[in-house]
C-alpha cells in the first residue's frame, strides 16, 4: 500500500513538535513514529505485542491482530499506526488505526470493541495528543472516527488530546461493555455471588445433568470451529449476524485464528451425554482475559447451557490468575456474575473550521436517524 506523497512523515517526531495548523502537542519525552506501510507495521510486531503482554491490555490491541486484519479485510485501507517511543528507542505506547480516503479510524475500535489506545496509564494522555497531532498532519485524513471507545480514561485524555490540539470533537453513547474484574478464589467468588444468581445456575446444571454426564472438553480450533459456526448460525437470526461476530466468515475466522495462535486462549466445549450443547473461545493476555465468543445450541430449550459454561470459564480465569474478564458487548451470562455495564462512545474528532463542523453535523444526523443519542444527549461533546 503506497503512501500518497503528501502523507510523508519523517522517522520520528520529538515532542514538542507542531503540525499543520494545530498548536504544539507535548509529552513527557516521547516521541512519535508514523507507521504507514504494512512492512513497517511488521516491523514492529515482535516489541508490539510484547507490549501488550506486558500492560496486560486486549489481545485485540495487538499487532497481530492488527496485520491479520490487514491482510485479510483491510485491503481498502492504508496503515496509520504510531509507535510511541521514548528517548531510548524503547516502544511505550501504540496508536492502532488505519485510513481510508479522508477519514482515519481505529482497527480495534471498529471491528471489535476495544478502541482505547495501547499504552500505560503514565503515558495515555501525551498517546493521544501524538496520535491526533500525526494523523492530522495528513492533509488527506479530514477525521478520526474510534467506533467504540469505553468511558473512563481513555475518553478523557481523548477529550482533553483535542482540547490541547485545538481540534473539534464530539463524543455519544453507542453500545455497553461488560468488563469483570476478578479477585481471590473460585470459592469466594461463589460465596459473594448472591442466593438467587446461585441458584439459578444451580437449577441450570441440574436440568443439564438429567440430559447425561457434564463434560468440559479443550479442543483444538479444527474440532470446536465447525460446532461454534453451527451454533452461532442457528442461534444469531441472519440480519444480526453482520453486526455480531465473525464466527460465521471465513476471512474473520482466519483473523481469530491468527490471534489464538499467538496469545494463550481457550476452546471450551460443554457437552452433555456425549453432545456438545455450547462453546467457548477465550484469549488472554498478561491477566486479561477477552470472552471472545460464548455460544450455545438453540435447540436445547429445557435448559441454559450458556450459564453452567460461564461459570465454568470464571473458574478457569481465577485459576489462572486472571484479573480482569473482558465480555466485549455481546455473549455470555453477564448479568448472571454481576458484571456492570461501562458505557462505551463514538469519538469522531474534526478539524476546527465549517468543514468540521459540517462533518460532526452529518454524523450527528446520521446517528439520530438510526435511533443514536438525541440532540440533547450530555455524552455528545
Amino acid at each position: 500500500m503506497a503512501a500518497h506523497p503528501h502523507d510523508a512523515d519523517p522517522p520520528a517526531v520529538d515532542l514538542p513538535t507542531r503540525t499543520r495548523g494545530l498548536p504544539a502537542a507535548t509529552g513527557a519525552g516521547l516521541r512519535a513514529r508514523v507507521l504507514r506501510s504494512r512492512d513497517a507495521v511488521a516491523s514492529l510486531l515482535p516489541a508490539w505485542d510484547r507490549l501488550v503482554e506486558e500492560l496486560s491490555a486486549s489481545p485485540f490491541l495487538s499487532g497481530t491482530f492488527y496485520l491479520a486484519w490487514l491482510d485479510e479485510l483491510g485491503s481498502r485501507r492504508e496503515p496509520l499506526v504510531v509507535a510511541v517511543e521514548d528517548a531510548a528507542g524503547a516502544l511505550r505506547a501504540v496508536v492502532p488505526w488505519a485510513r481510508r480516503g479522508p477519514i482515519a479510524i481505529s482497527v480495534p475500535g471498529r471491528y471489535r470493541i476495544a478502541g482505547e489506545l495501547l499504552a500505560a496509564p503514565a503515558d495515555l494522555a501525551a498517546s493521544w495528543r501524538l496520535g491526533l497531532a500525526a494523523a492530522f498532519a495528513s492533509r488527506r485524513v479530514r477525521a478520526v472516527l474510534v467506533p467504540w471507545l469505553s468511558a473512563g480514561a481513555d475518553l478523557d485524555a481523548a477529550g482533553a488530546a483535542c482540547a490541547d490540539l485545538g481540534l473539534a470533537h464530539r463524543a455519544s453513547f453507542r453500545y455497553r461493555r461488560f468488563l469483570q474484574p476478578l479477585a481471590g478464589t473460585f470459592d469466594e467468588y461463589q460465596a459473594m455471588m448472591p442466593a438467587k444468581r446461585r441458584k439459578s445456575i444451580r437449577n441450570s446444571r441440574n436440568v443439564l445433568a438429567r440430559e447425561g454426564e457434564i463434560v468440559f472438553r479443550d479442543a483444538t480450533f479444527d474440532e470446536a470451529w465447525p460446532t461454534l459456526r453451527r451454533f452461532f448460525l442457528a442461534q444469531w437470526t441472519p440480519d444480526r449476524r453482520a453486526d455480531a461476530v465473525w464466527l460465521g466468515d471465513e476471512a474473520g475466522s482466519r483473523v481469530d485464528r491468527r490471534l489464538l495462535e499467538r496469545f494463550g486462549h481457550e476452546l471450551v466445549l460443554l457437552e452433555v451425554g456425549g453432545r456438545p450443547v455450547a462453546g467457548a473461545v477465550t484469549v488472554s493476555a498478561g491477566t486479561y482475559r477477552t470472552s471472545l465468543y460464548l455460544v450455545r445450541d438453540p435447540a436445547l430449550r429445557a435448559a441454559s447451557p450458556g450459564k453452567t459454561l460461564s461459570l465454568e470459564l470464571v473458574r478457569r480465569a481465577l485459576e489462572d490468575g486472571v484479573r480482569v474478564v473482558d465480555h466485549m458487548g455481546e455473549g455470555g451470562d453477564k448479568e448472571w456474575h454481576g458484571v456492570e455495564p461501562t458505557p462505551a462512545h463514538e469519538l469522531l474528532v474534526t478539524r476546527r473550521g465549517p468543514l468540521g463542523t459540517a462533518l460532526l453535523a452529518v454524523r450527528r444526523a446520521q446517528l439520530g436517524r438510526a435511533g443514536g443519542p438525541p440532540a440533547e444527549d450530555p455524552t455528545w461533546r
